[in-house]
């Protein structure tokens, strides 16, 4: 869950920085938020990826190998 909020948080940081360089007209605070959505979301691809081999281990580890003696 703390990763969750984390990520939430990255996410509004982000938001708020590009709507204030918009007002401001300001290009450096428009990178780094473009930077914090970037890093968001090749953290989230990362994490769901990982997550999911992760899953596929522990379902196979739950199953003994299927050998089949004819």
């Amino acid at each position: 869950m703390i990763l969750l909020y984390t990520m939430f948080a990255i996410l509004c940081i982000a938001t708020i920085l590009i709507i204030i360089s918009l007002i401001l007209k300001n290009r450096i605070i428009a990178i780094i938020g473009t930077i914090l959505l970037v890093f968001l979301i090749i953290f989230s691809i990362w994490f769901v990826s990982y997550s999911i081999k992760k899953e596929e281990r522990l379902y196979k580890s739950q199953f003994p190998n299927e050998v089949y003696n004819y």
